[in-house]
């Protein structure tokens, strides 16, 4: 399926190309099983940003926002830097994962 939010289509496998040069926020959060899990944001395959998420199943969600400069064309995606395969977790309908990306100037 495609996701459409804020003007962004995305497929459901989650590539997402930005539609316009600028400022833009970026902001990620997950719940998972390993508890601590590695991930990245990568523009056009490289790392922007990686870190190590505590996510603590029940719990809810941890995640992390920040800005970046990007250009029309850009590709971004969240990748699974921990070296192993991880579960999406949540209690019911929750979300267990997502990305949100808004310009910002």
């Amino acid at each position: 399926g495609i996701n459409v939010v804020n003007g962004f289509a995305a497929p459901a496998g989650g590539a997402i190309t930005i539609p316009a040069t600028g400022t833009y926020q970026i902001s990620v959060g997950l719940s998972a099983s390993p508890f601590n899990v590695t991930v990245a944001i990568a523009r056009n395959g490289a790392d922007l940003l990686q870190g190590t998420f505590n996510t603590q199943n029940t719990q809810g969600i941890t995640g992390i926002i920040f800005d970046v400069a990007l250009t029309g064309g850009d590709v971004i995606t969240f990748v699974n830097r921990s070296g192993a395969a991880f579960t999406l977790q949540g209690p019911g309908l929750t979300v267990k994962a997502y990305i949100e990306i808004h310009r910002i100037l």
